[in-house]
């Protein structure tokens, strides 16, 4: 028979088929069933992403097969328990899918609160339903109007179940090789800066710094915030003494006592003055796009005070994202507002005492390309922000300017000020693979031939 539903059925399982749960539970699946078809219909027709679509698709199934299922049962007016028992299983799939999704990262925004009790409460409907219908089913697993597969059947499934597993396996390794790994490459930039002394005029020397960012990976690269910084230092010569033998250590224990890069240095003869700030401003516009290969360029022209410097140097931080991992509504970032003061409690974010500073700051709201993750994901921000002064939020390098200070985070939306100085906070940087590169060149402060 192709579904119990057809059979002829003696009065007192017509009077069990008819009961008002079985009645009630066929249109409660029926109303749970219905989002799922139009969630997973939504995306497949409107989602922009080849994967959004795909979870689109597979949704629209479930809900399909809900649907269908409780419709056959309502609308022949008898006890369809296998249909009925297909339309839980594809419901409690999908809700169950709907609330892992939800729960990763959750937070209690009221969408997300909504969406993850009615998650829940739709899985162990379900499953009730699909408890009392496979019950029902192996009670009568024996009645002339069940059939259980016959040996030539057997058979027959046996050869569908061994050429699906073959398909899936070939189509897995498909998926993998083209659509997986594609879409785990990571992004990479990479920079090159020149600095170079070309005049000199009665008050300052004139420089020309070139600075060449590259998309050097294969996925399309955003680069969310960049900023060049012109530093100048002395040199002093040191003449040591025996009566002062450790000196020369203790500069060394200073330029090895943190991660600060390519700046630090140790001369025994020779050491730098504290450098200062002689110009500073964005390598490119914010959220520039660089598909592979692609490059922005900048060159610039520096005016240094003459006499007043030994060593120039450039120094280029570009922090980025891949294009595809995020959209972000790019034209509200366009105004970094009036400046504002952060003000950061001692041991908040691990802070030892009060720290205060200014800066400005740019926001993107984040935005998703299906309804999925409309429904299942809180509120996300990219941000960057610029410390001009007050006490800085990040170690002091020696070796660098105070300010300007950069940073930039992925992070759910009404963070405090302090949040992008706290690194891996909530993982959101990891997902969107964000990354950062730097550069530095420098050059000795005097015309070169």
């Amino acid at each position: 028979m192709p579904d119990d539903a057809e059979a002829p059925v003696n009065p007192a399982q017509h009077s069990e088929g008819s009961s008002p749960f079985h009645r009630m539970s066929s249109h409660g699946l029926l109303v749970l069933g219905m989002p799922v078809l139009i969630l997973g219909g939504g995306d497949l027709f409107f989602a922009d992403g080849f994967g959004s679509k795909s979870v689109g698709a597979a949704f629209m199934a479930m809900g399909a097969v809900a649907v269908a299922g409780t419709l056959r049962v309502i609308l022949r007016g008898r006890r369809g328990t296998r249909s009925q028992l297909a339309a839980a299983i594809a419901v409690l799939f999908a809700y169950t899918s709907l609330a892992l999704q939800t729960s990763v990262g959750f937070t209690a925004h009221p969408r997300l609160v909504a969406v993850l009790i009615l998650s829940v409460l739709a899985v162990l409907t379900a499953a009730l339903i699909m408890i009392v219908d496979a019950r029902w089913l192996w009670r009568n697993r024996r009645s002339s109007w069940i059939k259980w597969p016959t040996h030539d059947l057997g058979a027959a499934a046996i050869g569908a179940i061994v050429t699906l597993v073959v398909s899936v396996i070939a189509l897995s390794q498909f998926w993998y090789s083209v659509r997986y790994l594609p879409a785990q490459t990571h992004p990479a930039l990479s920079i090159r800066s020149q600095l170079r002394v070309t005049g000199a005029q009665k008050d300052r020397l004139t420089a020309t710094a070139n600075i060449k960012v590259v998309n050097t990976g294969s996925p399309a690269v955003r680069i969310l915030a960049s900023m060049y910084t012109i530093i100048g230092s002395r040199i002093i010569e040191h003449v040591y003494t025996q009566a002062r033998p450790v000196d020369g250590m203790e500069r060394l224990d200073r330029a090895t006592l943190r991660n600060y890069g390519p700046s630090a240095r140790y001369n025994p003869t020779f050491e730098e003055t504290s450098p200062e700030l002689i110009q500073t401003g964005q390598v490119s516009a914010d959220f520039v796009n660089l598909e592979k290969g692609e490059s922005v360029e900048t060159t610039l022209v520096v005016h240094v005070p003459k006499d007043r410097y030994d060593v120039i140097r450039v120094a280029t931080d570009v922090h980025y994202f891949r294009a595809d991992s995020i959209d972000a509504e790019e034209e509200l970032g366009d105004s970094r507002g009036p400046l504002e003061e952060c003000v950061i409690e001692a041991g908040e974010g691990g802070a030892a005492a009060p720290l205060a500073w200014r800066y400005r700051v740019s926001r993107w709201p984040i935005t998703y390309d299906n309804l999925l993750n409309q429904l299942t994901e809180d509120d996300r921000e990219a941000v960057a922000v610029w410390v001009v002064d007050g006490a800085s939020p990040l170690p002091r390098n020696p070796w660098e300017p105070e300010f300007p200070v950069m940073k930039t985070s992925i992070q759910r939306a009404g963070k405090s000020c302090g949040h992008p100085f706290r690194d891996g906070s909530d993982g959101l940087e990891d997902a969107s693979m964000l990354g950062r590169s730097e550069s530095m060149a420098e050059t000795v402060a005097a015309v070169q031939e």
